[in-house]
């Protein structure tokens, strides 16, 4: 099997959560931010009221449009769910809708990585946590430097991430082209807490909801990529677990420190990509 060749990855996904539950007792959890840009038709920047009736028509949906950093860039949350594939089919789904109301009011809604030069690109975030069959997240045990389960995950997904790169950022350059410093995006093979700077985020939030945020992904990702990826690095964890990227506590970007830098080309990556062995392997495990 090829996962570049792969349009479906359901079968994948539930294999995964089977393996994670069935044997190591573990129930992903996961979550999602969407940033998107709001520009008229014409391309010019967009009135105030105007986009305060797309944010009323957006809540009929029970979502809730927040401002972000760039110029007329927002995002919505998604609730967690342990339904990965309902929360693949749900963020689809969205999308589809903030089109329909963007258009009903001559708006452009732009989910592309890096649509404007010299600002912010527009990502998809993806939130984890792993819950037991008590409903326990076992995130929340001891702080972030001691508990082994997030600092294993985090660092397999870390450890992974170059060689999966391909998969999850394609042959768009443009993909590639959101890892600049400045930005508040990653450039690195990085984590840090509530860091805006690194590919794995640990928020800021109540100890009882303390997840990991995977923030290499953008806007017009291919969610069941993700999701996968993140379910072969947390299986990864479980069976060959590993704590060896120091968390950062500055800008990630900062010359001090000597962390490997993201492929920053759809042909880097592609020479580079290595997941399909990867995958094989912590299967055979």
């Amino acid at each position: 099997m090829k996962l570049l060749d792969l349009n479906i990855f359901d079968d994948e996904i539930k294999k995964l959560t089977s393996i994670l539950k069935t044997k190591f007792n573990i129930i992903p959890k996961f979550g999602v931010e969407i940033e998107f840009y709001l520009r008229h038709k014409t391309d010019k920047l967009s009135k105030n009221e105007i986009i305060e009736d797309f944010k009323n028509d957006v809540q009929k949906y029970d979502l809730t449009v927040s401002e972000e950093k760039g110029l007329d860039q927002f995002e919505i949350q998604l609730e967690p769910s342990t339904n990965s594939l309902m929360l693949i089919n749900k963020i689809k789904k969205v999308k589809l809708n903030l089109q329909k109301i963007a258009n009903k009011h001559d708006l452009k809604i732009i989910f592309r990585p890096k649509p404007f030069l010299g600002t912010y690109g527009s990502s998809m975030h993806f939130h984890l946590s792993l819950y037991n069959d008590k409903d326990h997240n076992v995130f929340s045990d001891d702080t972030i430097n001691t508990n082994m389960f997030l600092n294993n995950v985090t660092n397999s997904i870390l450890l992974i991430l170059n060689q999966s790169l391909y998969l999850i950022c394609g042959d768009n350059f443009e993909e590639y082209s959101r890892f600049t410093p400045n930005f508040m995006a990653p450039v690195n093979i990085s984590w840090g807490s509530n860091n805006r700077t690194t590919a794995v985020r640990i928020p800021d939030s109540d100890i009882n909801s303390r997840r990991l945020e995977f923030r290499i992904p953008s806007a017009s990702c291919d969610p069941q990529k993700i999701i996968f990826f993140l379910l072969v690095a947390v299986l990864d964890a479980q069976k060959n677990p590993k704590a060896t990227i120091d968390r950062v506590y500055g800008n990630a970007a900062d010359s001090q420190y000597k962390f490997n830098e993201l492929f920053n080309s759809p042909s880097i990556a592609k020479e580079n990509y290595s997941l399909d062995t990867i995958y094989s392997k912590i299967l055979s495990k």
